[in-house]
């Protein structure tokens, strides 16, 4: 792939820097990420959408329907149908269409919910199943009241509501995004310079032009002190040669020491400026949940013990219990 092409892809997909600030190693790496998540994501949602529902369709089946694993699994299939169409819509949307849904409020705070609760739900109904499973070889006596499709259905509805009250702090977050890209717009029809060339005072101060133009104005002042003194001293004779140590102006030239110290302390800050701007590569998020703790200035110290719960929530306390029940 041609570098034009990885200027294109860098600078036009949402959630990377724009390719100018990218050395030709990165660009490359970054298209690669790019095509991979512009196949991936389509390929996922439909070999796994078409073998969830195809899968639900089986289990719907009336001779598995008297069985309360099989609903267990029917809402599995369902749940997982959901996981996968929040988790693709959005990426196919982004990277084929340079269109996020979370630029929207609503939204925003429904893929934030959802990214969240459904993989909780998938995890809590395998967690059921195990149980149902259990109760149907240990506990005859019990299983023959408890292992019900309508327990079923009662056991999933009580497992999705309180994953929903869970989770449900998704929607009283704003996307701060949309109001940094508000911000951003209103500051460029106020000072569109400014925003155009996003440089710090130090930068443009330390740039070649201002090098530049500050050895322009040193050679117009030696240029017009010569000139003064090459008048003085060929005028008018002695009294031309007398005004020549008051009146003449010596070349506006620095001394040899302090020029190369001055170049020398210039050199370094320029160095170090243009060191920092390289290091301080933006970071980059493929799947940026913009309604989220982690992106709410009031509520972001919240979100170290929110991903410690969604992390117990969504494996540590379901597949723990699985192994140990091996």
């Amino acid at each position: 792939m041609s570098t034009g092409n990885n200027d294109e892809l860098g600078g036009t997909i949402g959630g990377f820097p724009p390719a100018s600030t990218l050395d030709p190693q990165s660009r490359s790496l970054y298209t690669s990420i790019i095509i991979i998540l512009k196949i991936y994501p389509v390929l996922i949602l439909i070999l796994g959408s078409f073998g969830n529902l195809l899968s639900f369709c089986v289990l719907l089946r009336a001779a598995m329907r008297r069985y309360s694993t099989y609903c267990y699994l029917a809402c599995l299939a369902l749940v997982d149908v959901g996981v996968i169409i929040t988790f693709c819509v959005n990426f196919i949307s982004l990277y084929h269409f340079n269109y996020d849904i979370q630029d929207e409020p609503f939204p925003c705070k429904l893929f934030a919910f959802s990214i969240y609760f459904l993989p909780q739900y998938s995890s809590w109904i395998l967690v059921a199943v195990s149980i149902d499973r259990v109760i149907s070889a240990k506990y005859l006596r019990l299983a023959k009241t408890w292992s019900k499709p309508r327990h079923s259905v009662l056991v999933t509805f009580l497992l999705g509501l309180f994953l929903a009250v869970l989770n449900s702090h998704f929607f009283l977050y704003e996307n701060n995004s949309i109001k940094q890209r508000n911000q951003q717009q209103t500051n460029t029809q106020t000072n569109p310079q400014r925003i155009l060339h996003n440089d710090s005072v130090i930068e443009r101060f330390l740039s070649s032009d201002s090098f530049a133009h500050q050895n322009e104005h040193l050679a117009l002042i030696n240029s017009f002190s010569s000139s003064v003194h090459s008048g003085g001293s060929g005028g008018g004779g002695g009294t031309g040669s007398n005004s020549d140590s008051s009146l003449s102006y010596a070349p506006f030239t620095p001394s040899p020491t302090q020029s190369v110290s001055r170049e020398t302390i210039l050199q370094d800050q320029f160095d170090n400026a243009i060191t920092i701007k390289s290091k301080s590569s933006p970071l980059f998020d493929v799947n940026a949940i913009h309604c989220s703790l982690e992106h709410t200035e009031e509520f972001k110290g919240f979100y170290f013990y929110w991903a410690w719960i969604d992390l117990a929530m969504n494996v540590f306390i379901p597949f723990t219990g699985k192994l140990k029940e091996k």
